[in-house]
């Protein structure tokens, strides 16, 4: 009964249908306008605004973790209009009765993918997983062994896709550039 990966699983492995709930109504303006009047809610965009995404995550989490399903839709919706990708696709996957797949499956870059995508043969459904999964659409993500950007494209296997594809002097912060990194890491996904 729980929709994500495991749940759905476990779903299929005692026999029942994997049918997709309703979708959830869109958030009202009132209740836009309520979350968006939520003090932490408010602090934790001026933080991601700074570039303090840890204080932010700490503020967000405080100011969600109680919240109703249409108060997370809500807020997971702003999320999205801020573009603060991450927390549209957390907040939204928190929703226990009410679900919007739109807000939790998010398709940002989309032409960009779609091209990159189209030009080595790649599903894009696959390259958005990986996303997802990956930097949830950070474009500056980074994780703790080096991984940058949004596929998390290592820096030598980055130097090595420059390479195979004639991108001129590679710099590892070419990572941290959507078209760039969307266009190395499609294009590794095709050649492993």
């Amino acid at each position: 009964g729980q929709f994500h990966l495991y749940g759905q699983l476990a779903s299929e492995e005692i026999g029942q249908a994997i049918e997709l709930p309703p979708r959830a109504s869109p958030p009202t303006k009132d209740e836009l306008q309520a979350v968006a009047a939520v003090s932490g809610v408010q602090r934790a965009f001026k933080l991601y605004e700074l570039g303090l995404r840890p204080e932010a995550h700490r503020e967000w989490w405080v100011s969600t973790r109680t919240m109703d399903d249409r108060q997370l839709l809500a807020s997971a919706e702003l999320a999205c209009r801020r573009l603060v990708l991450d927390r549209c696709v957390n907040t939204a996957d928190r929703t226990r009765a009410e679900h919007d797949f739109h807000l939790r499956f998010i398709m940002p870059f989309r032409s960009e993918l779609e091209s990159a995508a189209s030009k080595v043969g790649l599903d894009p459904a696959w390259a958005y997983g990986l996303i997802r999964q990956e930097s949830r659409f950070l474009i500056q993500a980074k994780s703790s062994v080096g991984a940058q950007g949004l596929m998390q494209i290592m820096p030598n296997t980055g130097r090595w896709i420059a390479k195979k594809l004639a991108h001129g002097e590679f710099k590892t912060e070419d990572l941290h550039d959507m078209k760039t990194n969307i266009r190395f890491g499609t294009f590794y996904l095709c050649s492993v």
